[in-house]
């Protein structure tokens, strides 16, 4: 998808929505009430609404997560919204969420970025969080989902910050 993928360079808003516009998804910024995002089909032509009023990188993480469904699961429903943490594997947001880390902060990435950081679970997730720009609750998912922190700090994370 991404000429320069895997070089440490994340995705920005601007190449999610030019990814969705290749594929013919319509990207539409609107003041939602309820969800960060949701992504539907409408006699045969997609829409994704992002939710106006989120901080870019909330906006950013929700843009790969509908991208996800979109490329994972558009032959088995017509209609997606936000999902909660945690998931199961098997379950769409579980998978969506995977396509939109792996996408946003590649594991090699992560890896190379924890190097830099000290070992405090805490400092990790800002410091991956900010780097990666992605929201901290993500960051954390993303980190626990690779037994990166640990079970405790990612239930801190969770209930302390629900920006996505």
């Amino acid at each position: 998808m991404k000429e320069n993928e895997g070089q440490g360079d994340s995705y920005s808003l601007e190449q999610l929505v030019a990814e969705f516009e290749k594929k013919g998804v319509r990207i539409i910024f609107s003041n939602l009430y309820f969800w960060a995002g949701v992504l539907f089909s409408l006699k045969d032509n997609w829409f994704c609404y992002i939710n106006s009023r989120y901080p870019p990188r909330t906006q950013k993480w929700t843009l790969a997560h509908e991208l996800g469904h979109f490329m994972l699961h558009q032959d088995f429903s017509y209609l997606f919204t936000d999902g909660m943490f945690p998931c199961a594997e098997v379950d769409a947001e579980w998978q969506a969420n995977r396509f939109a880390a792996e996408l946003l902060m590649p594991t090699r990435e992560v890896l190379r970025a924890l190097s830099e950081f000290p070992q405090d679970s805490l400092k990790r997730v800002f410091e991956i969080s900010k780097k990666f720009d992605i929201p901290v609750a993500a960051t954390a998912w993303w980190l626990r989902e690779l037994n990166l922190i640990s079970a405790k700090a990612y239930q801190y994370f969770l209930s302390a910050y629900r920006e996505v």
